[in-house]
């Protein structure tokens, strides 16, 4: 999270005064790009239910307001480069957002979680109250 957070808005600074954009500020950058996270908060709160479809839908939503917010607020900037490398920066951001959201949902958000704790282990002694705590605790 704090990877994606803080590289790729240096690295789109990087890429925008590379190409010659009067108008790219580093601090603008990497605050569009914390800002547009902060939806995985609430994002993080709703995907506790059970139901998996729902779950998705929450991250799908998650994903369709941050980029929307990233996209919308980062144009100004991008639009001031040549209008081809201006269309390869937009599809970069929104194809790398894509994948930071199927990240989080892979990895964080579902309950099977490659990272997350293992079922049927030596740990686990049945289903119930105490898994969620068993989960924080290991």
């Amino acid at each position: 999270m704090y990877g994606y957070t803080g590289l790729v808005p240096v690295g789109l600074w990087g890429v925008l005064k590379w190409y010659g954009s009067e108008s790219a500020n580093l601090l603008e950058c990497a605050c569009l790009y914390g800002y547009a996270n902060l939806v995985w908060i609430l994002v993080a709160l709703v995907s506790w239910s059970p139901v998996s479809v729902l779950n998705y839908v929450f991250a799908a939503l998650g994903l369709a307001f941050s980029a929307t917010f990233l996209l919308r607020n980062l144009y100004p900037v991008l639009s001031t480069t040549e209008a081809r490398t201006s269309k390869i920066l937009l599809i970069v951001v929104l194809v790398l957002h894509a994948g930071f959201a199927i990240a989080i949902k892979v990895l964080f958000f579902a309950a099977t979680s490659p990272v997350g704790p293992k079922k049927g282990g030596d740990g686990d002694k049945g289903e119930g109250k105490g898994d969620l705590l068993r989960m924080f605790m290991q």
